[in-house]
């Protein structure tokens, strides 16, 4: 699996973290091989004070540590003091929780794979109306013709790309990070209303309009931008519809359209020349262009439409493609 920036920071925080206990293990450890090599000469033995880094569930903060131990000259007591030194921190550190209160991991996997879910019928629905209207208007006269297959390569471009597009688009260009303000975490944060925006699933419930948005802006600007001109996937689909056109209907249908013109070259010459019949299919296919482009360019308005209209960041925006109640029960199962 690819990780995105926000995956690659939380995990250098955890090491950052795992290596300020280990100074704090290995602080220990020093300490206790002092204090046998000390305690030759010396009944009293006082570990000095200690300015080391302590985890805390919002990260790494300085603080101090002050131990003192007064011990006995004997050697039973020196292997207790030992033994203590040298186990009571792992413990420590093992029994420490490293929660990192945001989404990641398989919270953002899991959001994300909601929304697009959310949108899959209705981005099936505009490209179907799209299919028929290519049927109606480019596609031979009384053929049978699937022509949602011709759509394929767009339909699976938008397939390929939406789960690495939506995710980064919530997360992290929008929703990362922690909640925390120097240090202390605002009230409602980091769930479940947490009026900061952050990486945590409490932040996304308070911004859910936000984010309502931003899953809409995506999916919308992915349509636009494969259902016009100048992508791979547009290309071939185009292709496909000008050679669809072309059939002997098709043909036919432009020869009814102006039957004057098959007949007055007939009479002259008997046949089309080889440079009128390529003057003629250019410009035939140029026009199937531009009508299937034109026919393309609905797309987004189409998806807007089905999401009830008014696309922005507003409570009563894109009523159809809220699920805010939904949605917001299920970001708050992940901690």
């Amino acid at each position: 699996m690819i990780m995105t920036t926000q995956m690659i920071t939380l995990t250098m925080e955890r090491v950052m973290t795992l290596m300020s206990w280990g100074l704090v293990v290995a602080a220990a450890a020093a300490a206790a091989i002092h204090l046998v090599v000390d305690l030759n000469t010396s009944r009293d033995f006082c570990i000095p004070t200690w300015n080391c880094l302590c985890l805390h569930s919002s990260g790494i903060a300085r603080s101090h540590l002050n131990v003192t131990f007064s011990v006995q000259h004997t050697s039973h007591h020196y292997d207790q003091l030992i033994q203590m030194l040298l186990f009571t921190f792992p413990i420590l550190l093992l029994a420490s929780p490293i929660s990192v209160l945001a989404c990641e991991g398989e919270c953002i996997i899991r959001i994300t794979d909601a929304w697009l879910g959310n949108y899959t019928s209705l981005i099936d629905t505009v490209f179907q109306y799209i299919a028929q209207q290519i049927s109606r208007d480019l596609l031979p006269a009384g053929g049978h013709h699937d022509s949602l297959q011709y759509l394929y390569p767009i339909t699976s471009a938008y397939k390929d790309s939406s789960y690495d597009g939506m995710r980064t688009a919530i997360f992290p260009n929008y929703f990362h990070g922690k909640c925390q303000r120097d240090g202390i975490d605002p009230p409602g944060c980091p769930n479940p209303d947490c009026p900061v925006v952050c990486g945590t699933p409490g932040s996304l419930v308070h911004f859910f309009p936000t984010l309502r948005f931003i899953a809409y802006n995506y999916t919308r600007g992915t349509l636009q931008r494969l259902c016009s001109p100048g992508n791979d996937a547009y290309e071939r689909t185009e292709r496909s519809i000008v050679q669809a056109a072309a059939g002997p209907r098709g043909r036919e249908g432009e020869r009814r359209r102006v039957p004057w013109f098959e007949y007055a070259v007939t009479r002259a010459r008997g046949e089309l020349s080889d440079g009128r019949i390529f003057s003629y299919t250019r410009k035939r296919e140029e026009g199937v262009k531009k009508r299937f482009e034109k026919i393309m360019r609905q797309a987004p308005n189409l998806l807007e439409q089905a999401c009830g209209g008014h696309p922005s960041e507003d409570e009563t925006a894109l009523p159809k493609c809220s699920w805010e109640k939904t949605m917001k029960a299920y970001i708050l199962t992940f901690p």
